[in-house]
């Protein structure tokens, strides 16, 4: 295991001067550490991982494992293990002889392949399917195939570029806490490229959330739900409402803020200056929010639209005094639409997002 640092790293496009930067990061992987870049699709991500495989040449900066300057190194020099969304495997050939390619490649002898190519396929659950064709399996069983073929020449670095892609729902969370498990014993430093939130908080210890070409928040998957950096990781993981408000006053850790009429005290960053008057978002999660009696409120609203969901509804409320659409997820499946509601957050939920 050894972490992976990127130094300044960034990726341009076109030769001119003036030409904007696809990608710009500057972070580290830690050694052991399962570490996923999450993003839309045109963010930079796939961009990212290709860089630090070692298939795209960065323009600019250092990627380095432990201390090893790898930036210049060829992908085949780097010691890593990769799994592709396609899963790039030969159909032609049987499981064991997809798993062993890169084990001939180093040269390893028949015993020791033999042996490694059992344990790599024990681990992703396929053992027993050696010799059968790849032709001949499932989806999710080439994708781990294609796991087996990338753990068993032991890497210190496990990259995945969205390996979980062509997979149907179900499978998808079957395949991945396999992949999360893998990983564990194979005791390798991973990095995950993914475009969904629900994979990404599931399985990493940290996220990279990307766009436009930058991070715009690095942090463990409970700090990128709770105290999202912008307005864009507030947006895109997972259900949110970001709400413009004003500050009425600061407290320790807290905020007191107006949304619309109503005042609401929220969680913020004590490193973010904030004083009375900013303006800033609030970012409030459906779950929060709960349907109360009028005199408790701190919103108040009009029901627009009504999902249910069995045990649970999620409502669409247009607010009193805010010009948007906020989401609520309520245990109260009785809601109906046009209802007007009033709304109370609990202790502690709100979070504050500087401009």
């Amino acid at each position: 295991m050894i972490p992976i640092h990127l130094d300044k790293i960034s990726k341009t496009y076109g030769e001119s001067a003036e030409a904007t930067p696809t990608i710009s990061v500057d972070f580290t992987a830690e050694q052991g550490e399962f570490f996923t870049l999450l993003g839309p699709s045109g963010c930079g991500k796939s961009t990212l991982l290709r860089m630090i495989a070692g298939f795209v040449a960065p323009t600019s900066g250092e990627i380095r494992f432990a201390e090893r300057n790898v930036t210049k190194l060829p992908a085949y020099r780097r010691g890593i293990g990769m799994v592709f969304q396609n899963y790039a495997l030969f159909p032609h050939m049987s499981v064991a002889d997809n798993v062993a390619y890169g084990l001939k490649l180093r040269r390893v002898g028949k015993a020791a392949r033999a042996e490694r190519i059992d344990k790599a396929l024990q681990r992703v659950g396929l053992e027993g399917y050696g010799k059968r064709r790849v032709d001949q399996l499932s989806g999710g069983q080439q994708q781990r195939v294609a796991l087996a073929r990338a753990i068993v020449i032991e890497p210190q670095v496990l990259l995945l570029d969205e390996p979980l892609s062509n997979l149907d729902a179900k499978l998808r969370e079957e395949t991945r806490m396999q992949i999360r498990e893998v990983h564990k014993s194979a005791r390798t430093t991973a990095v995950y490229v993914t475009h969904d939130q629900s994979e990404a908080m599931a399985m990493s210890d940290r996220i990279a959330v990307l766009a436009d070409g930058r991070a715009h928040q690095i942090d463990t998957p409970q700090k990128v739900y709770n105290e999202p950096a912008t307005a864009f990781v507030a947006r895109f993981i997972g259900r949110s409402n970001v709400i413009p408000g004003t500050v009425v006053s600061v407290g320790d850790g807290t905020a007191l803020v107006r949304l619309g009429p109503g005042d609401i005290t929220v969680r913020r960053s004590a490193d973010a200056p904030l004083g009375a008057g900013d303006v800033v978002h609030v970012s409030l999660r459906p779950e929060s929010l709960e349907v109360t009696s009028d005199g408790d409120a701190e919103l108040r609203g009009v029901v627009r639209s009504r999902e249910f969901l069995g045990s649970s509804a999620v409502l669409e409320v247009e607010l009193e005094g805010v010009a948007q659409m906020i989401t609520v997820s309520t245990a109260n499946v009785g809601v109906r639409e046009g209802s007007r509601i009033a709304l109370a957050s609990a202790s502690g939920a709100g979070w504050v997002i500087p401009e």
